[in-house]
């Protein structure tokens, strides 16, 4: 999920932007939520204000 949302190019952005343009839904994990939440601390505050 944060490379997905950290990278403007590359397959995890690719996911993202053909999930909008395809109206499809995402399916994650509680266990990749938690890792997502916790090493959003990591990352530089323009990324963690999204």
């Amino acid at each position: 999920m944060i490379a997905g949302a950290a990278s403007a190019e590359g397959a995890s952005r690719a996911v993202f932007r053909l999930a909008a343009v395809h109206d499809w839904g995402l399916v994650t994990t509680p266990y990749a939520v938690a890792e997502t939440v916790r090493n959003l601390a990591t990352f530089p505050p323009p990324i963690t204000a999204m």
